[in-house]
């Protein structure tokens, strides 16, 4: 079991119900799958008193993403010190339908989520209109004008 790979794919799962759970609408949340993985998480934060903490400020400031960092770090802290909950989460991340594994074979990009974008190595990102401009990638290139 891949403690950092199952942390990630647990906040993953969370992030976007951050706002529903921030406002206490914990209860309406449609997905049982999602409710019960957070029921799970929130249920072993509350049991120690530094990721409860964590959690109660990440609720609080659910767009501060150096509180999502500290939430993660508890995740896997948590996650690390108790096998049996860690397979109670990748048995609840299962029943979500939810999965994010990724396999990186020399440069490259992983990139998830919608609206996402990624550059492998070497590349180019260009976010408009490029006409006109010369892009040259690699190394050791001589562009004379």
């Amino acid at each position: 079991m891949d403690i950092p790979t199952l942390a990630n794919s647990v906040w993953q799962v969370i992030l976007p119900l951050l706002p529903l759970l921030a406002t206490k609408g914990a209860e309406k949340i449609s997905e049982e799958a999602a409710k019960s993985l957070w029921e799970a998480v929130k249920a072993k934060f509350d049991g120690k008193p530094a990721a409860k903490e964590t959690l109660e400020d990440l609720l609080n400031e659910h767009e501060d993403s150096d509180l999502q960092a500290v939430f993660r770090v508890q995740l896997k802290k948590l996650l690390k010190e108790d096998d049996n909950f860690a397979k109670q989460l990748e048995g609840l991340l299962k029943a979500t339908g939810t999965s994010n594994t990724a396999h990186i074979i020399g440069g490259g990009t992983v990139v998830q989520g919608n609206n996402s974008v990624g550059v492998g190595q070497g590349g180019v990102y260009i976010g408009g209109n490029s006409e006109g401009n010369t892009i040259v990638t690699g190394d050791g290139n001589l562009v004379e004008k």
